[in-house]
């Protein structure tokens, strides 16, 4: 079964979706020498779920900023993953947990355990490879929640920049960490955007939102720099146990960012460019 469809009058599901498949089909990308799924071919309902997923309202308000602004929004969303593990809002509110697909009954449900004990039911509405529509109960009302995704995934999850190994530097510590426990936090954070990069590369993304993100770095075409102190992301200082802790990788940081790194010659490709260096800095953090 590769749809679960809600139709309303006056309703057009699926359009942008249909487009995105037809453009796929027209683009003879082969995702399998980078080890990555096309979804966009799948007609198998577990397969298609098991993706990273995007408010569409969320994503198309945040596509109107700049790459570089350190503005708080809110960006909702779920990375769901094939060994029932799940991270609610990866860009924001981070909380890990697991899913549970209930395709036995009508209408088909998916169901949501967080570590922090919410739970969350919600009726699986519409289902593409592109597009996915959850109903979800609120006060006695249908609220219909409208997702957008890539159609494409890793066959191992490891190498996803949202699974929850790659983000477990984003939840605060319960404890004051040492020195090098610190170090390792800001290595996490750096690896995480090196997968972050390499995961657009791969899936020839046509725009690339840094929104939600927390990271002590400011992000630009062919360049990385450091957030000044006064500027920095509050959800990356509360990624440490106190300010004074997140102070002490912010310092490594500025260490790190005094190092000389080599930039690919003769490269155009602003993501190339910078995941380059990224990878540099991921190697350099161990003798900071």
């Amino acid at each position: 079964m590769s749809a679960c469809v809600e139709k309303k009058s006056g309703q057009a599901n699926g359009k942008d979706g249909e487009a995105k498949q037809e453009a796929r089909k027209d683009s003879k990308i082969d995702f399998s020498v980078n080890e990555m799924e096309d979804l966009g071919v799948s007609n198998n309902m577990k397969d298609i779920i098991c993706q990273n997923w995007d408010y569409y309202e969320d994503a198309k308000d945040a596509a109107y900023l700049e790459p570089s602004a350190n503005i708080e929004v809110v960006y909702r969303g779920y990375s769901i993953f094939g060994d029932g593990t799940v991270i609610k809002d990866p860009r924001g509110n981070i909380q890990a947990g697991k899913w549970e697909l209930n395709d036995k009954v009508k209408p088909v449900t998916i169901s949501f355990k967080l570590d922090n004990g919410e739970t969350e039911t919600s009726e699986l509405a519409y289902l593409m490879p592109f597009e996915m529509k959850l109903a979800q109960k609120k006060d006695g009302k249908k609220n219909i929640v409208d997702l957008r995704a890539e159609a494409i995934r890793y066959r191992n999850s490891n190498d996803d920049p949202f699974y929850i190994s790659n983000n477990l530097w984003r939840f605060k510590p319960a404890k004051p960490e040492s020195d090098e426990q610190i170090r390792n936090r800001l290595k996490s954070c750096i690896h995480f955007f090196v997968l972050f990069y390499d995961h657009k590369i791969k899936a020839d993304a046509k725009e690339v939102l840094f929104t939600g993100l927390p990271s002590c770095f400011k992000w630009y075409g062919g360049g990385i720099y450091l957030q000044k102190e006064k500027e920095l992301d509050n959800k990356w200082v509360n990624s440490f146990y106190d300010k004074d802790q997140a102070m002490k990788a912010y310092k490594l940081a500025d260490k790190l960012m005094s190092s000389k790194f080599t930039w690919p010659k003769k490269e155009s490709n602003w993501l190339k460019l910078n995941l380059a260096v990224l990878r540099q800095m991921e190697k350099k953090v161990d003798s900071l």
